[in-house]
């Protein structure tokens, strides 16, 4: 994986993060998803 799927899998676990607290500013029902790493076949 490279330096810019780091990065993206990053962003995705902080929206995950921010979309899960009681407050949220904005959820994304997408990042848990994406911020998980790639199952290897």
């Amino acid at each position: 994986m490279d330096a810019v799927s780091y990065t993206a899998q990053w962003m995705a676990a902080a929206r995950a993060e921010e979309s899960e607290r009681e407050d949220a500013l904005f959820v994304d029902p997408f990042a848990r998803d994406l911020a998980a790493p790639a199952a290897s076949s």
